[in-house]
């Protein structure tokens, strides 16, 4: 009867131990799954936090790098015009990031002087969803009409290929070039705008 006894506790005692075990593990995996979205959100969040330093340290305006719901920035660089002090930012999104190499120091430096271009994150060959050039001055576009987005008045030109938006602020002017496939359509396009519109527009 002891023998049976002891039988019986064993099985409740592997039994525990292996209920026991299971929640350990399955902490495990939570706390795995949160810090891999903790680092790349933090990644997410320096690379944007360095870009922005680096951007102000260059440009005499006031710059919004913007965030998009689903979209992360790919690549951003500063264009350095032939005359005149007009330096264009440019910033490239995409639904996630190519894994194209960082650029050398030597790759940076041969933009600079042959292309008067800054490349300050990611790389200009790889392929972004859509664009967006900054500048301190005020930009129209040709043939372009008129559209109500959340209360502004933005020039929009649609064709075939792309969307653009141009946003005039009382610093400079936001133009955004969204690039048509198979998940982004017009539709698409003006909420990436209205997005933009709501973060520049004070």
């Amino acid at each position: 009867m002891i023998k049976g006894i002891w039988t019986y506790l064993a099985k409740y005692i592997i039994v525990g131990s292996s209920l026991i075990l299971g929640v350990m593990m399955l902490r495990i995996i939570l706390f795995t799954t949160i810090l891999v979205f903790t680092i790349a959100g933090c990644d997410k969040q320096d690379s944007t936090q360095s870009v922005q330093e680096q951007i102000s340290d260059e440009v005499k305006y006031n710059i919004e790098i913007p965030n998009f719901q689903g979209y992360v920035m790919n690549f951003a660089s500063i264009k350095y015009p032939p005359v005149g002090k007009n330096k264009i930012v440019r910033l490239g999104y995409t639904t996630e990031k190519n894994n194209l190499p960082e650029l050398t120091k030597e790759e940076k430096e041969l933009l600079r002087k042959g292309h008067n271009m800054n490349v300050l994150f990611g790389n200009p060959d790889s392929n972004n969803d859509f664009y967006i050039e900054v500048s301190n001055s005020e930009t129209k576009i040709v043939n372009s009409e008129v559209t109500t987005i959340s209360g502004e008045k933005i020039q929009t030109l649609t064709e075939d290929k792309h969307a653009v938006f141009t946003i005039n602020t009382e610093e400079g002017s936001y133009n955004l070039n969204v690039i048509f496939n198979d998940e982004i359509n017009k539709q698409v396009s003006y909420n990436i705008a209205e997005q933009l519109v709501k973060q520049i527009v004070h």
